[in-house]
């Protein structure tokens, strides 16, 4: 079946099914929040399943369904259950095959009417409707896939025309992985070479399980397994359950291979290797995996996938992904894992090009490099320039009208988005160090490798006016930091400049505030500017103390280095500036957010903001910006609809955290943790024990008591409640508890009982002791 997708978009559209299941959609960044639900992938709606045993953390379970409009589920079930791949199969395994990669209302119900009005099911016969019997117990999973080994002979059944009228049929106990090999006669010297064969693609086994019949009784028999170091089992006569996985098995295939004969009019020795696909690749009901997954670790691939192109590589992101040019498709350029990928040989050139998979692969994993590729490892975030070119990628979450106003707004302020932060004329910074007299410092010793990462990063910054050549006293030397995304951040060691300048009071907001001030808004823009310390100019004094040196040089700063000690006050008090006639946006440092509760003055803000960033003549990064979103991430914290929770890799982050060995480690600890104390009641009382263990007077002792606040601590974190913003328009109430080692508060809206916070702290010495009334007065 050839579908072409904007067929299928336009099928989906009009079925009325699929139209209320569109309006339910959720954008991408709700729809990885929750085990089950629907989203829209370049205007195809999908939906996304995850089992429900499996933990919400899990992504490598996660199935992705394309949502199918009425038209098209015939030819699928056909495809699943009627052709030789499909088997003829029942309603459970037809169904989870279908599932694996479709979805629509009913689908059960019509696999079902399906199978249940399928000619060729009705004609062969099967045990539908025979009386139920008891269920056969499961032969216990053994560690070694292949360990143990049930075999057994079918027949004699109709001779075909190559001469065979027998099976050999080998089924793994632990994995039900099944083999069937066609024989002529199933004589022991047939029989031990069929094995043989078997063993030498898949080893040898431990023990063999087989009933008693004379060709696996035989000396022949006997003298081949005791040669090859395997442990004979027998089972008992006239007790065929004794091995009732293959004895089942048997059943099934000798059904499936009636429906291939009849709707094919060929010799069954003919199909059953397709016949044994179909059976792999369905999940067995007693394991919750197919035999395919379980041996060979992952899922077989379908047949219906096939390679487009020839394309070429654009670039590589990294050893595992590459940026593919798709000219003929939607996207013009796609990032493709390194398994969707194979050369494209040319009868001229060798190798000349790739060829891709249908689908783009963004986020994948891979296992080994392509052969034709050479390049060097490149940072996977996009330049400006190029998301312009695909905007409409970056704004597939919004609805089409509201998609087109925001791309508007964009493209008419363009200038905002270049690939190089620019000059801004609204504040300059500068260093005031006294009457210190110049600080030298030599550079630290690197490794060659770290060195020509460092003279890149330096060309670099020279190329696009960051820094120029120095003359000046001052040196301060460099250092290579590693990223998340594993490349490196060229840093200045300015500690020895920072003991000596003199501080900037200009305050920088608290984080509760910025999200309390656009947490009730039902849509909200991020803007992150591009290298934002880059856009502040520095003084000559300023430019003269920034002197940095390295292996090939002494170099200055023209503009803001990042790791100077009133940087963030300077940018803090220039980005103020800027937005403070906006009063629906919130800065902290160069992360902005705006927010508002309908769509038309979310976007007259919006545009005001981009005027105003204009007029500073200010850089947006449109890698990490979100436009009209329901929810962002911002300061840890993911906000939007008036809700605010964590966020949820930071809380991986606490639960993955060792046990602390010495006062550094648990300091950290308290840290990370602490950031989110307004999400847990009585945070002080439970910490209180490790809190302790940082006294100095005190030697560092892991006790039982702090392990268990350290555990405790965890669990909180990990059953965090969903805090509701503050609206400043409803009154408030405040409950307030103390004991003797902690006071605590939590605030409430009176009318919704929603609480926006928890507050406590440790209470000090000088107030222990106090009466009940007087802490709960302390706690207020």
């Amino acid at each position: 079946m050839t579908l072409i997708v904007q067929q299928l978009i336009t099928e989906q559209s009009s079925d009325p099914e699929i139209a209320e299941l569109r309006e339910k959609a959720l954008p991408d960044e709700e729809i990885v929040k929750v085990p089950v639900g629907f989203y829209l992938k370049d205007w195809v709606l999908m939906g996304k399943w995850l089992p429900p045993d499996i933990p919400a953390n899990e992504d490598w379970a996660v199935i992705n369904q394309v949502v199918v409009p009425k038209v098209y589920r015939k030819d699928i079930l056909t495809m699943a259950h009627s052709l030789p791949l499909g088997g003829h199969l029942g309603v459970n395994k037809t169904v989870n095959k279908i599932m694996k990669q479709f979805f629509w209302p009913g689908l059960r119900k019509d696999v079902a009417n399906f199978c249940r009005t399928c000619h060729t099911c009705q004609v062969v016969g099967k045990h539908q409707f025979d009386p139920p019997v008891a269920p056969l117990k499961p032969i216990p999973a053994f560690g070694e896939p292949f360990s143990r080994v049930i075999v057994d002979c079918v027949g004699p059944l109709p001779k075909t025309r190559t001469g065979n009228e027998y099976m050999v049929t080998i089924m793994c106990a632990s994995t039900r992985f099944p083999e069937a090999i066609p024989l002529r006669n199933i004589k022991a010297a047939t029989v031990s070479r069929a094995l043989i064969k078997f063993f030498t693609l898949f080893g040898l086994p431990k023990e063999i399980q087989s009933d008693q019949g004379s060709n696996f009784t035989s000396g022949l028999f006997q003298q081949v397994i005791s040669q090859l170091g395997i442990k004979q089992i027998t089972s008992s006569a006239h007790h065929p359950e004794s091995q009732g996985a293959l004895e089942r098995f048997h059943s099934t295939l000798k059904t499936m291979i009636r429906t291939y004969c009849f709707e094919n009019e060929k010799d069954w020795d003919e199909g059953v290797h397709l016949l044994l696909f179909a059976a792999r690749e369905s999940i067995q009901e007693s394991l919750g995996f197919s035999p395919f997954e379980l041996v060979f670790g992952h899922q077989s691939n379908l047949i219906q996938a096939r390679f487009h192109g020839p394309y070429e590589i654009h670039s590589k992101v990294n050893d595992l992904n590459y940026i593919v040019t798709t000219p003929d498709r939607r996207k013009a350029r796609q990032v493709c894992h390194i398994n969707m990928l194979k050369p494209y040989h040319d009868r001229s050139v060798q190798i000349v090009s790739v060829v891709s998979q249908g689908e783009s692969a963004e986020g994948d994993d891979c296992q080994e490099e392509a052969p034709s590729i050479k390049s060097e490892i490149i940072s996977c975030k996009l330049s400006n320039s190029e998301i312009l070119q695909n905007l409409d990628v970056k704004m597939s979450h919004l609805e089409p009208w509201q998609q087109a106003q925001m791309m508007d707004l964009v493209l008419q302020h363009r200038d905002l988005f270049p690939d190089v932060p620019k000059r801004t004329h609204v504040a300059v910074h500068d260093v005031d160090v006294g009457n210190t007299q110049p600080l030298k410092q030599h550079p630290y010793r690197m490794s060659p490798e770290k060195c020509r990462l460092a003279e890149e990063e330096v060309a670099y910054m020279v190329k696009n006016n960051i820094i120029q050549p120095s003359h000046s006293n001052w040196s301060s030397p460099c250092v290579l930091v590693p990223k998340p995304d594993g490349t490196t951040r060229f840093c200045t060691d300015y500690r020895k400049v920072n003991a000596v300048t003199k501080t900037d009071a200009f305050s920088i907001p608290r984080v509760d505030d910025c999200i309390d001030k656009v947490g009730q808004s039902k849509f909200l823009t991020k803007i992150d500017l591009l290298k934002g310390y880059w856009c502040v100019p520095l003084t000559e004094r300023g430019r003269e103390i920034s002197a940095f040196v390295t292996h090939s040089g002494l170099y200055e700063y023209q503009v803001l280095p990042f790791g100077m000690k009133n940087s963030p006050a300077t940018f803090q008090r220039m980005i103020h500036a800027v937005i403070k006639d906006l009063p629906n946006t919130s800065a902290y440092i160069d992360d902005l957010v705006t927010g508002n509760k309908t769509w038309e003055s979310h976007l007259k803000d919006v545009g005001r903001l981009f005027e105003k960033l204009s007029e500073a003549n200010l850089t947006v990064n449109l890698a990490k910006s979100k436009f009209g979103c329901a929810h962002v991430t911002y300061l840890g914290h993911v906000i939007g609809q008036g809700q605010v929770v964590p966020v949820d890799a930071k809380i991986q982050a606490v639960l993955a955290f060792p046990v602390p060995n010495n006062r550094k480690a648990l300091r950290r600890f308290l840290g990370i943790v602490g950031y989110y104390r307004k999400f847990r009641k009585n945070f002080a009382d439970v910490a209180f024990p490790l809190t302790n263990v940082l006294k100095k007077r005190e030697k560092f002792l892991w006790s039982e008591s702090c392990q268990k606040a350290f555990d405790e601590l965890k669990s909180m974190l990990c059953h965090y409640p969903v805090l509701q913003s503050p609206d400043f328009n409803k009154p408030f109430s405040v409950a307030v508890d103390a004991s003797n080692d902690a006071a605590g508060s939590k605030g409430l809206s009176v009318r919704v009982s929603k609480i926006h916070e928890y507050k406590d702290q440790k209470e000090p010495p000088l107030v222990e002791g106090l009466w009940q009334k007087q802490a709960e007065s302390l706690s207020l």
